[in-house]
């Protein structure tokens, strides 16, 4: 079993490895990659939902075949989960019927995990695991994708053991397994202790997410205009999908599996980074990316990936010099020391990777829907609520220690009148200019 529990990734082609040759005459196959992959489990992911009437919690591209660059054994892992245990059951009979064998007692030690694979000609095209809801397996896969995704040397050990292990015990699929199984254990087990990737952030800044952050009417259209004619676009760190266009052809990228559960379903959704994007070349006619790219590992990888895949982008980026005049960092000056605040890419930064056309500032207007950073410059009593401060990453991020500090400093001010004395004047505004920029490239 593969614990790259993936939804349609992408990773970078691993360091210099040897591309294996296909072990043709025994029981197990390590391919290198093949670019069909990615469509094998849509189109197999679309003949599972359509069996079990939608009913699965998630169906989900896992395994090495979801890491495109990875080398593999040509056969596609699928993930699907119920909310119940008697969910599961109920659609044994229907995956028989789409051709899914179930294969009782292969994995005697994890309670709950169903194993099930499709056989067509003698080839192993399919091995699904169906799991309920509640099983923790679910979470492993996600850590280790992250971790994979997110360190490239990890992913290029991961390939070079696989290859290894197929030339030694090519004709002993249960050794085989065995021993890649160990290996995966032990990183598994390092990443539960630690904490991992995209969720780890999220666990903190998504909680209520889709509540606070919803869509700006005004932003909306500012960002559509900006879109142009494109009819086809992808909405790159989409989070809830505050900003994806209606009346065009939508997917959107998503690194955080804790992000991804608070999207209403109107688009297609995958698992994925802005670094290694799971499309080909010119897949789209815009990329969309909203207040996303400071968040990036490697910025500059992400803007190059979001022009191979578009011709026109479209960004909402902060401008520093602006934004950290904001008078709520007088309460949280530990935010300017923040990776996320320093390194955070400018306008200028984004010319310097893209072909910008326009840069337009994003007013912000006094009773701003979206619960962006500075979106209650008016209404500084929204900073004392956790769940508004958990929604933004400027404060979630900082310690708790700090957080409570500055909002007891807050709430004093208010208190006495020492807020109204220094930004009364902000009362009579209608809107205010806090950094926030859309960034338009390409053609």
């Amino acid at each position: 079993m593969d614990h790259t529990g993936v939804t349609a990734s992408h990773r970078p082609q691993p360091q210099p490895q040897p591309q294996p040759q296909p072990h043709r005459q025994s029981t197990v196959e390590v391919v290198a990659y093949r670019a069909t992959w990615p469509a094998d489990f849509a189109s197999e992911r679309t003949v599972l939902a359509a069996a079990t009437g939608g009913e699965a919690v998630t169906i989900e591209h896992i395994g090495s075949t979801a890491v495109p660059g990875m080398s593999s054994k040509p056969t596609i892992d699928i993930l699907m989960v119920f909310e119940r245990a008697d969910d599961v059951a109920d659609h044994l009979r229907a995956l028989a019927d789409v051709g899914y064998e179930l294969r009782p007692g292969a994995f005697p030690d994890r309670a709950g995990h169903l194993f099930m694979r499709k056989v067509v000609e003698g080839r192993r095209l399919v091995h699904l695991h169906v799991l309920d809801a509640d099983s923790v397996e679910i979470d492993d896969y996600r850590r280790f994708r992250d971790a994979l995704r997110a360190d490239p040397d990890l992913a290029a050990r991961y390939q070079a053991l696989k290859v290894d292990l197929a030339e030694r015990f090519g004709d002993d699929r249960a050794r085989y397994v065995a021993e890649k199984e160990r290996w995966v254990d032990a990183v598994v087990g390092s990443l539960r202790a630690e904490g991992s990737g995209a969720d780890a952030l999220y666990d903190r800044i998504g909680v209520g997410y889709a509540g606070q952050r919803v869509s700006e009417p005004t932003w909306v259209s500012q960002i559509g205009a900006a879109l142009g004619a494109s009819r086809s676009v992808l909405n790159v760190g989409a989070g809830s999908g505050n900003y994806e266009p209606l009346g065009r052809r939508v997917v959107a990228l998503e690194p955080s599996s804790t992000m991804l559960a608070q999207r209403d379903g109107r688009h297609p959704a995958v698992q994925g980074v802005a670094e290694h994007l799971p499309f080909p070349d010119g897949s789209f006619d815009a990329a969309l990316g909203t207040f996303t790219v400071h968040h990036w590992t490697d910025p500059a990888r992400g803007l190059a990936e979001l022009a191979r895949v578009a011709d026109r982008q479209v960004l909402v980026v902060f401008e520093p010099l602006v934004a950290h005049g904001f008078w709520l960092l007088d309460y949280f000056p530990e935010v300017l020391t923040s990776d996320v605040e320093l390194n955070a890419p400018t306008p200028d930064d984004v010319g310097r990777h893209l072909d910008v056309v326009d840069v337009q500032t994003m007013w912000i207007p006094a009773e701003c829907r979206d619960g962006v950073a500075a979106a209650y410059w008016r209404r500084p009593e929204a900073y004392l609520d956790p769940v508004v401060q958990r929604s933004m990453s400027l404060l979630a991020l900082l310690p708790e220690s700090v957080v409570a500090r500055g909002t007891a400093e807050l709430a004093a001010d208010l208190a006495d009148g020492t807020w109204l004395e220094r930004h009364g004047h902000l009362l009579e505004q209608d809107r205010a200019d806090y950094g926030y920029r859309l960034v338009i490239a390409g053609s």
